[in-house]
């Protein structure tokens, strides 16, 4: 019974953008930080065959070499339908343990 209020709650919320009730939730779910390791996790090797982990400190040059061939492959289907190489500039999560104002573009 509580899912199925839950439900209605979230329904009528939703609704009605221009509640007080909608902006304090919208407030909630987008106000929290990254956690401390997230940011550096996107860095990190795919995870090990034998543990469910990331590798850490060790490179591997059959990784290596497959991602180089796959790059490749890709860029090579791509080119061949129109596509053309653009560098995007570097995206990195919001974080206080990165930067010392909580966005590297803005002071606060």
């Amino acid at each position: 019974m509580e899912d199925e209020q839950l439900e209605e709650v979230l329904s009528r919320t939703m609704q009605s953008t221009n509640s007080t009730r909608y902006q304090h939730l919208i407030d909630k779910l987008f106000s929290g930080d990254a956690p401390q390791l997230r940011p550096w996790s996107f860095y990190q090797e795919p995870a090990d065959n034998k543990r469910d982990r990331p590798k850490r400190n060790k490179f591997s040059l059959v990784y290596s070499l497959l991602q180089q061939m796959v790059v490749s492959k890709l860029a090579a289907i791509f080119t061949r339908h129109g596509a053309s190489r653009v560098e995007p500039p570097l995206l990195c999560p919001r974080s206080s343990h990165l930067y010392s104002s909580p966005s590297p573009y803005h002071s606060s």
